[in-house]
């Protein structure tokens, strides 16, 4: 999967980008935009909504697949079922075809869990299909029955069956969300577990557990039944396939049909990052004879050398080792304040360091060292040609570009999706309205920066949907504020504006 970052206006030629997301072609991110519900709806203008499917093979029918599903339930339409609680109905049609011949296919209603909170929790569900080898196409489509003309939205994937018959190979890697043994039979039950899929690949903060399951074909066939072999199963950073040796287990398992590996890492001590991870089977010599790999990111501010592993840090054989200059290493250090952690900040904004050049140094060099163990000197290389970038974007003779606001969330965040760019507004204030169509595991954030003082280098942000960013009813009223008498403390909404387009902007980014 692919995500395209392109401009707007022409304002940002260096916000043209395509990124590759390793390992995620099995996973789409479905973005449904609805229009606003009628009034026997409680809410929700998007539906959103998350698809992956993983391959698996049975002896008894052979290859099939599992798709999961999970939809946002903020984002769904409710009314009240016949017990008197809130309740959303969502119509799901997933047809498989070769061609023009459809080989199978499922229509259901996936109703969300009832409450009388106004708190509405995610729904997951989770289908099976046999499936010969070959290529097929995989057509979904969703509708939310409670919103009154609404459209349905469809979305297709491509799938490849090409399980083999006499070698030892490892099926797809499920994430798990949750485990526990069940003597239950549920769509979520497999080998006697109950799994709920981590759909999202994306390890938030506050996960401590990585659980995974997979399962192993063939090796009964190949070294024989009930013959010994070892699986091994660790982590390693994305970017550069190096194995974390504190993230290695090994396990010893007999040859059967269908072997099974339910197992989690803790990943309380895991870094912010980019991973894999990697099973091998190995046989009796130790040779890898089939691997599977498994990529997620993990966000986990809390996850850090501590100020005494710091301290007892040699850096004299890094690259930080050649940063001289008190000056020039407080400017970097600076610069990192918007990647930091709630911890590190506190160190920058501590005396802790005062001017000590072997404790900035360790402090440089840890920063880099937890977010990319294998190269940390390449990881600011590459940081430190973002800085640059803001600098020459929203940089000014009285503060560097790091230290605005745009460049603070370009750093923090990558470049925008899209940027509308609206400085001659005839009611309005000089605003840009940033959109990103994905951060982590958020989907479809925007933040509306202006510029109150009419200082056209510097704007401020003014407002935000993204979680711990700052949110103002009222940015609407301040972006019109140049004409518009602003009496009523509790207005949130300008009326119209000749031509104003700022909120059509944030509700329909483009």
């Amino acid at each position: 999967m692919c995500i395209v970052m392109v401009e707007r206006h022409g304002l940002f030629s260096y916000f043209y980008r395509v990124k590759s997301i390793h390992s995620m072609i099995q996973r789409i991110i479905l973005l449904v935009t609805l229009s606003i519900l009628t009034s026997c709806s409680l809410f929700a203008q998007e539906l959103q909504a998350y698809f992956a499917f993983n391959k698996y093979y049975s002896p008894e029918i052979g290859p099939y697949i599992e798709t999961y599903l999970s939809i946002s339930g903020s984002s769904v339409a409710y009314k009240t079922n016949e017990n008197g609680k809130m309740q959303g109905n969502v119509q799901v049609t997933m047809i498989l075809k070769q061609g023009e011949e459809i080989k199978d296919f499922k229509k259901y209603n996936l109703a969300s869990p009832a409450t009388i909170d106004t708190v509405f929790a995610d729904f997951v569900d989770m289908q099976r299909f046999p499936l010969s080898n070959g290529v097929y196409d995989l057509e979904l489509q969703m509708l939310d029955l409670n919103k009154t003309d609404a459209e349905a939205f469809t979305a297709n994937q491509p799938i490849i069956i090409d399980a083999p018959n006499e070698r030892v190979y490892i099926s797809d890697i499920q994430l798990l969300a949750s485990y526990k043994k069940s003597d239950t039979q549920t769509q979520f039950t497999k080998a006697g577990y109950e799994l709920v899929p981590l759909i999202t690949n994306y390890v938030a903060p506050g996960m401590n557990e990585l659980a995974f399951y997979t399962e192993i074909y063939g090796t009964e066939k190949s070294m024989g039944a009930d013959s010994k072999y070892v699986v091994g199963y660790y982590l390693e950073v994305a970017e550069k396939n190096a194995r974390l040796d504190k993230f290695h287990r090994l396990q010893r398992q007999n040859a059967k049909p269908v072997n099974v590996l339910l197992n989690s890492f803790n990943t309380e001590n895991l870094v912010t990052g980019n991973y894999n991870l990697v099973i091998e089977v190995r046989n009796k010599e130790n040779q890898v004879v089939a691997s599977k790999k498994q990529f997620f990111q993990c966000n986990n501010p809390n996850a850090q050398l501590s100020m005494s592993d710091m301290i007892s840090l040699d850096v004299s054989n890094t690259f930080a080792s050649s940063l001289d200059s008190i000056d020039v290493l407080a400017e970097y250090i600076s610069s990192l304040r918007p990647i930091a952690t709630y911890l590190e900040r506190d160190i920058l904004d501590s005396e802790t360091m005062d001017k000590d050049l072997k404790l900035m140094k360790q402090f440089f060099y840890s920063f880099w060292y937890k977010r990319e163990p294998t190269d940390p000197g390449g990881a600011w290389e590459k940081y430190k040609l973002e800085v640059e970038k803001v600098d020459e974007l929203f940089g000014s003779r009285l503060k560097k570009g790091y230290a605005t606001d745009r460049g603070r969330v370009y750093l923090q965040y990558g470049p925008p999706s899209t940027v509308t760019d609206r400085p001659n507004e005839p009611s309005a204030l000089p605003y840009q309205l940033w959109h990103y169509t994905h951060i982590g595991q958020f989907t479809n954030r925007r933040f509306v920066f202006y510029s109150p003082n009419l200082v056209a280098s510097d704007y401020e942000l003014l407002h935000s949907d993204m979680r711990g960013e700052r949110n103002d009813p009222k940015w609407q009223m301040r972006i019109n504020g140049r004409n518009t008498p602003n009496n009523n403390i509790d207005q949130t909404d300008p009326g119209n504006q000749y031509g104003g387009n700022a909120t059509d902007f944030f509700t329909n980014p483009r």
